[in-house]
């Protein structure tokens, strides 16, 4: 099942933000594939929830596959030199 969001804007603000993300339930994995993206604050990447554990970041873009379970997850802040770097990417988590 894939959800895609198209030209979403960021809270109080424009732009035009496009990524979709396709669970495979046969599996469990998760794919998120990035479009263009706009935002200038996001916080990108995946949990189980239940209270997993927070490990710290991860740079997303070093590659992956990531694993499905546990927390990982990137961090763009505003104004920072950390500026986002995952347009036309496919995370994979599995």
């Amino acid at each position: 099942m894939t959800v895609t969001f198209q030209d979403v804007p960021e809270f109080f603000s424009t732009g035009a933000n496009n990524f979709a993300v396709t669970m495979t339930c046969s599996t469990g994995d998760v794919s998120i594939a990035y479009g263009s993206v706009t935002s200038s604050d996001s916080i990108v990447g995946l949990t189980e929830g239940g209270g997993a554990a927070d490990p710290g970041e991860t740079d997303l873009s070093a590659g992956g596959p990531y694993s499905v379970t546990g927390t990982t997850y990137e961090r763009f802040p505003p104004f920072s030199s950390d500026t986002f770097d995952l347009d036309d990417t496919t995370l994979d988590f599995e």
